[in-house]
């Protein structure tokens, strides 16, 4: 072939390459799509669980969102909405026209003309790894295939992607090795044009792997690194020995990383010997570790290099069904009872895993024995051990479905009896107060009326002593006194006519004032004195008159744990509905004033000004129909016939939500009356209204009541995008009160290192101060690499 057509070819292959990335977002899914002991295949075929799953056709999913199930690969077409409603466990592709258009994370949108493919863990990994923005794409409905065409302009146009993003970072360009690197990768990308002439073989894939880490080796250096932010990393100890717990932290503090956050209390047994569990009859220990004392280990060594330790603890999870060795953990196969209960299994007597939450069980944030047990637990690791911080992870109620779905009501979480019973006692004893108040102040209205009627015979009886007159013309003058213009103002209600008076006849005016009996005639009878005393209606009639008898119920404030002895009593008062997203009005140094508006309550903490309470109680007596003469049980408030969107469903929400902000507030006191160093933070959720609402977790009245001193949240995302978003959405709500280190969830997710660290520079333009990664088993070479050429580098 002629030279000039070797060139013609090469043009028209470079023609139909996309534009090139201009940012650390790029969807680059890793370098090759080939995994050990597989051959390269230009057709790749990948099975498909569901097409449009519902519950009945996809049974495996029908309690997972978007109906996905566990490692399933799952395709959504427009028929089944506008967005797939996916979790945060895996990975989408959106198709349109037969070709991908972008890798997502989760609750992708639907495209009209096109469909998105979706998988969980390993489904989701695959799509990861094999498919890439430009290929092409079909979906066999008939044999539920996934067929996936290799093309030599989707590894070319991914080189070049790579290429670009290096050569548009903006910091470090002047390092020897990043010129080096990236003219290797300028090379290596002729090399490959040359090499797609012959069409994608095993050579061809090779060679763009190449290029490709040419390429990444270079950005790696263009990645900003600030050396005075918080690098921390969740660790999972599986250390046999001190020697080598010590290797480890060694291993971490030359990868400058200096914060480990370290299981101290996972699937309900504890890292250290502890007495605590012993004492309950527990294990005391996790079987791998007994024989020594791994935490002891860990902070010594920790002290050595100068890192700080913070004790991780998964505070009301109790276990696994697909990890542990009994069905539902240590903790719950000896105290039943402790378990948190959802709505739909409120007739089951053993624990019930959570669905949504790949089998979790999980203890109840109510119980008293519950809360007494992790504060001992806690307390016994501040005691023992000189820890640097203390990180509450599940922190929180099992989620439940966003509100609105189906099932929203059947997956809430709470439901256990000592709530139910505790929930329905606090409401009763406030109607019951409530209704004796206002029985009280109408005894008090209907005395005072007899008293005024009293005062008005006495009176009458002493006018008729003085003056000798009739007492039947004294009381009609008391009754119907003249119409002068110093007594029409007495009833303002009435508008007289002004009209002149009537011109008297001689005769008439000659015959003198008329009789009593004409004064009074047969319609309008004259008052009895035994009269004077009664009631215009008596008391029996107005409680049963029934445009009277509905009263309004001004809600008391909370009783304090001191007047009940009940360390949940502490209530939020009755809200309109679930907390709204805290502002900077509510995250301030101020002093805050009593509510006017029942949507603040709960944020702030402060009592409902008169007004508010009166009103809360107006609409909940108006729903309840609630009258004076009501007798027991008043209202039915037992959680089990609370229905969303009624009144008492939003105090349902904030009683149970309380029950893990007061348990965050009594470890923050008890904690740091012991400790005041310690750092306690929370790992918390994006995402405020729906958190609040699904998972019951607070996090903004933590920061603001100084509960907590950090926050280290996760979930946010999944994409670069995403998480700059979230981070936003924490700054808002924290106002930089407590710093918020971001959880970066890449390596759990095996995703590329170029996708690890475009999440953390996400963090970074964010304006976080620093990034924990999840977590340490997952810390392979090549990240460790990207790291230390990348963000970690200083």
């Amino acid at each position: 072939m002629p030279r000039w057509m070797w060139c013609l070819v090469l043009a028209l292959l470079m023609g139909i390459f996309v534009p090139f990335a201009a940012n650390a977002d790029s969807n680059f899914s890793g370098p090759s799509i080939l995994q050990p002991n597989e051959t390269f295949k230009d057709v790749i075929r990948y099975p498909v669980d569901a097409i449009d799953p519902t519950p009945e056709t996809n049974p495996k999913g029908a309690n997972d969102p978007g109906y996905r199930g566990a490692q399933q690969l799952v395709v959504y077409t427009p028929a089944f909405g506008s967005y797939t409603q996916t979790n945060t466990f895996g990975a989408e592709a959106i198709v349109v026209d037969g070709k991908i258009q972008a890798i997502t994370g989760n609750d992708s949108p639907i495209p009209s003309d096109g469909f998105v493919i979706s998988g969980n863990a390993q489904s989701g990994q695959w799509i990861q790894r094999v498919l890439k923005v430009g290929e092409s794409v079909t979906l066999n409905q008939e044999t539920h295939q996934i067929v996936v065409r290799i093309t030599p302009s989707v590894y070319l146009d991914e080189v070049k992607q790579a290429i670009q993003r290096a050569q548009d970072g903006s910091t470090n360009q002047a390092d020897p090795q990043y010129q080096e690197n990236l003219m290797l990768a300028r090379q290596c990308f002729d090399q490959l044009s040359t090499l797609a002439l012959a069409g994608v073989d095993q050579a061809f894939v090779d060679k763009a792997q190449t290029c490709q880490q040419d390429a990444n080796e270079a950005y790696y250096l263009t990645v900003p690194s600030y050396s005075r932010e918080f690098r921390g990393i969740w660790v999972r100890p599986v250390e046999q020995s001190p020697e080598e717990v010590r290797q480890t932290v060694a291993a971490l503090k030359e990868d400058n990383i200096e914060n480990i956050f370290l299981e101290t209390y996972y699937e309900g047994r504890t890292l250290y010997p502890s007495k605590v569990m012993a004492d309950y009859g527990l294990p005391s220990q996790h079987a791998e570790f007994q024989g020594w004392d791994p935490l002891k280990a860990w902070i010594a060594a920790a002290k050595e290099y100068h890192i700080k330790l913070h004790v991780w603890v998964q505070t009301f999870f109790a276990g696994d069904k697909n990890i542990s060795i009994e069905a539902d953990g240590p903790i719950l196969q000896k105290y039943p009872s402790w378990s948190n209960v959802q709505y739909q299994s409120m007739s089951r007597t053993q624990p019930v895993a959570s669905a949504i939450e790949d089998g979790h069980f999980f203890l109840d944030p109510a119980n008293p024995q519950v809360r007494t047990f992790l504060t001992k637990l806690i307390l016994e690791i501040e005691t023992n051990y000189d820890i640097d911080g203390l990180n509450l992870d599940y922190i929180r109620y099992p989620a439940s479905y966003p509100e609105g779905r189906t099932h929203f009501l059947a997956s809430n979480w709470g439901y256990t009896p000592y709530a139910r019973n505790t929930f329905k006692t606090i409401i009763t004893d406030e109607v019951k107060a409530a209704l004796a108040q206002k029985r009280a102040e109408e005894e008090k209205r209907l005395a005072a009326k007899r008293k005024a009627e009293a005062a008005r015979r006495e009176r009458l009886v002493k006018a008729r002593h003085q003056h000798g007159k009739s007492h039947k013309v004294l009381a009609h003058r008391v009754h119907h006194p003249p119409k002068t213009a110093h007594t029409v103002h007495a009833k303002p209600h009435l508008k007289l006519a002004k009209k002149a008076p009537p011109k008297l006849h001689a005769k008439e005016a000659l015959k003198g004032p008329p009789k009593v009996s004409q004064a009074f005639p047969l319609s309008h009878p004259s008052p009895k004195l035994s009269d004077a005393t009664q009631v215009d209606v008596n008391e029996k009639q107005m409680l049963s008159t029934p445009n009277r008898a509905e009263v309004n119920l001004p809600l008391p404030l909370p009783p304090t744990s001191a007047e009940t002895g009940n360390p949940t009593a502490t209530q939020t008062p009755l809200t309109e509905k679930p907390s709204p997203p805290a502002g900077p009005s509510q995250i301030t140094n101020a002093k805050p004033q009593p509510s006017e508006t029942l949507q603040s309550v709960v944020q702030t903490g402060q009592p409902m000004t008169q007004k508010a309470m009166l009103a809360a109680g107006d609409k909940l007596l108006a729903e309840a129909k609630i009258t004076l003469n009501t007798k027991p049980p008043y209202i039915n408030a037992d959680p089990k016939a609370i229905l969303p969107n009624s009144l008492l469903w939003s105090r349902w929400v904030a009683w149970r939500e309380n029950q893990v902000s007061s348990f965050v507030e009594e470890i923050s006191e008890k904690v740091h009356a012991a400790k005041p160093d310690v750092m306690i933070s929370a790992v918390v959720f994006p995402h405020f209204s729906p958190t609040y609402s699904i998972k019951l977790q607070d996090w903004p009245l933590w920061v603001q009541k100084g509960w907590v001193q950090m926050l280290t949240p996760i979930g946010l995302g999944p994409t670069p995008k995403g998480i700059y978003r979230d981070c936003l959405e924490f700054k808002r709500l924290t106002q930089d009160k407590v710093p918020v280190y971001v959880g970066i969830f890449g390596m759990y997710e095996r995703s590329s290192p170029i996708v690890l660290l475009s999440e953390i520079n996400a963090a970074h333009r964010a304006g976080m101060p620093g990034v924990v990664l999840f977590e340490k088993s997952r810390l392979t070479p090549a990240y460790r690499e990207a790291l230390l050429k990348g963000p970690f580098r200083n």
